[in-house]
């Protein structure tokens, strides 16, 4: 009979013992086990070995699914890093045909192409897949969590966004997007079922290509596999994104707020022009700063976070203008030493210059923000929303007018001697009921008014009898602002 090898390292090992336990004179002699009872043990083994590590797989991927589940629940979204990596580790190697929609032709092609299954010869088929290699996207297995990583991890810059889409008031399925501003491919959206975070469809935006639409697809007959058709049977239907809305937006900005970065800071939110999302534009913000704001902001659905635009978005922009350039100071001599003598002397009027100043450039970025918000959200767009929605907005608008009212006052108590006996704000009773929206406008102006005005009166350079001129209309122009402050103020009554 000839000798069968052993199986491995180990099992010879263990049969070496257990002839040295027969010799062993303390122990009576043990009958070997035959060969094939041997084999069939290690066999035994590596399969423990094999559930053990799936059980171990399984407990990790339920655990990650657990965690997607609490999410939910709680209405905040998860990462895109976190989506498609659980995703990836999660869904296994898929089967069947892929949908490829691009110019107005469907195209069904292999889930996963293999040398066995490559796609015929058809010229649109080809198109799409050099565009896909230009990209160095996996033409193999487009619709994978798997291939959309491998393509985000070689971005040098790029912009995730994770909305949710729902039905029937649940959320079914979960998109992500990424957005890149060089390459060949512009973005890249994927959605996935949230019940087991399957990718189910993919949007991929070629530059100068236009879109190509995957999704998966029922196996076709045999005479129709891998074959691209111009007058394709409708594709099963698919979920769409929920688009970005107003609603969004002032949770964007509610974020902001509590954080204090509405006002005044070079940041701009504002719906995309597709309203697919919140674009929050900063510029110039310390690190720390920046990352406060993705901190305040990471828990909202459809925003996208961009660094270094240097200004408004195309959609119009919430960054507040600047105050005017500060003039060369070249106050006439004789309207200087009046302007000193009524503050007490040089030292009092630069520190008061100073003071009013800052107040009335900040009180300038208040009443823009008062503006923004009656220009994105008027009237009409309110009285849709809910009991909270429209609370929120309210407060929001209370806070700015309280913090104008406030810069205000103290413009008048810093430049008190150039005002006279008259200190304080005289706009009187105000009657009007309309909206405080219909106000926003003529806010925005006076405080716009009295910024320059008082930038040219104490940091400009002018004649004697304009600096007199503009010391005449001084107080006219900061009642002018009060008025507009009291009836921003009834009109949100």
């Amino acid at each position: 009979m000839p000798e069968e090898p052993l199986q491995s390292d180990a099992e010879e090992q263990r049969l070496l013992a257990a002839w040295a336990a027969t010799r062993n004179p303390g122990h009576a002699p043990r009958e070997w086990p035959p060969l094939a009872t041997l084999i069939e043990r290690h066999e035994r083994g590596k399969q423990r070995k094999a559930v053990r590590w799936w059980a171990a797989a399984g407990l990790a991927a339920a655990a990650g699914l657990a965690v997607i589940g609490i999410l939910l629940r709680s209405g905040s979204t998860p990462a895109a890093t976190d989506l498609l990596t659980k995703s990836a580790h999660t869904t296994a190697p898929r089967e069947g045909f892929l949908a490829m929609r691009s110019k107005g032709r469907t195209m069904i092609r292999p889930a996963i192409l293999t040398g066995s299954n490559r796609e015929g010869g058809d010229p649109e088929m080809a198109r799409v897949s050099a565009l896909f290699a230009a990209a160095h996207y996996d033409w193999q297995e487009p619709l994978s969590a798997r291939s959309f990583l491998a393509w985000r991890g070689g971005l040098r810059e790029k912009h995730d966004s994770v909305s949710v889409i729902r039905e029937r008031g649940e959320a079914r399925w979960w998109r992500v997007r990424t957005e890149t501003p060089a390459g060949v491919l512009r973005s890249v959206a994927v959605t996935l079922r949230t019940a087991d975070l399957r990718p189910t469809d993919g949007s991929f935006d070629f530059r100068n290509e236009g879109m190509v639409e995957v999704s998966e697809t029922p196996e076709p007959p045999p005479a129709q596999a891998a074959v691209s058709r111009d007058a394709a049977p409708a594709p099963p239907e698919t979920p769409t994104e929920a688009p970005a809305s107003a609603e969004d937006l002032l949770h964007v900005l509610a974020a902001l707020d509590q954080i204090g970065a509405d006002a005044g800071e070079p940041v701009d939110a504002a719906l995309d022009s597709d309203r697919r999302h919140v674009i929050v534009q900063t510029s110039g913000l310390a690190p720390e700063r920046q990352q406060a704001i993705e901190q305040a902001l990471r828990g909202l659905p459809r925003v996208v976070v961009k660094t270094g635009g240097g200004g408004p978005s195309a959609a119009g922009g919430n960054i507040a203008p600047a105050s005017p350039e500060k003039y060369a100071n070249t106050i006439p001599p004789e309207f200087r030493r009046e302007l000193e003598s009524r503050f007490g002397g040089a030292a009092a009027l630069e520190e008061a210059t100073d003071a009013a100043l800052d107040a009335s450039s900040s009180a300038l970025a208040r009443a823009h923000a008062v503006a923004m918000l009656a220009r994105d959200f008027p009237p009409d767009v309110v009285s849709l929303w809910n009991r909270k929605d429209q609370a929120l907005l309210a407060t929001l608008q209370q806070r700015h007018v309280a913090e104008l009212a406030r810069l205000e006052a103290r413009i008048r108590v810093e430049l008190a001697p150039l005002l006279g006996a008259s200190t304080s704000a005289g706009a009187g009773a105000v009657t009007a009921s309309a909206p405080w929206q219909t106000g926003a406008a003529e806010l925005a102006s006076a405080a716009r008014d009295a910024d320059s005005l008082l930038n040219r009166l104490l940091a400009g350079s002018y004649s004697q009898a304009a600096g007199q001129e503009m010391l005449a209309n001084l107080d006219f122009t900061l009642r002018r602002l009060d008025a507009a402050i009291a009836a921003e103020r009834n009109g949100s009554q």
